[in-house]
């Protein structure tokens, strides 16, 4: 059993944070003041920029259905290895989204992702 590796963020401006090539991480996002319950879309994407629209810019993307989940006060955003092992190590651009009950859409968390180089030693049979 590994234990978690947890980056904690608020859901603000500016939540910046690191990954390594070929990690597993989970981000966990302090959403206060968001009533998640009744949220009918939760969406993360991490991009190029913040001005990313082709799907070639952005480069990893969880939902509720694909790596979202939610915990109180907030939520977890689960990073497979397998979702950065290809990712060059560079800066990027990460957004939370969410709909809620009534319908409004509320950009939750914006920042950078610094993504850094690391040595792929996993073992082969």
């Amino acid at each position: 059993m590994t234990l978690p590796d947890p980056i904690a963020l608020k859901a603000a401006l500016n939540q910046n944070c690191q990954l390594f090539v070929g990690e597993d991480k989970t981000i966990e996002v302090d959403t206060t003041g968001y009533d998640l319950a009744g949220a009918t879309k939760i969406e993360w994407w991490m991009a190029k920029s913040p001005y990313s629209l082709a799907n070639g810019d952005v480069l990893i993307r969880k939902s509720l259905i694909t790596g979202i989940t939610l915990a109180d006060p907030g939520l977890t955003i689960d990073i497979d290895a397998a979702d950065t092992v290809s990712i060059k190590p560079e800066l990027y651009y990460h957004e939370l989204k969410l709909t809620l009950a009534d319908g409004s859409i509320k950009v939750a968390m914006t920042g950078n992702i610094l993504v850094r180089m690391s040595l792929q030693m996993e073992t082969t049979p």
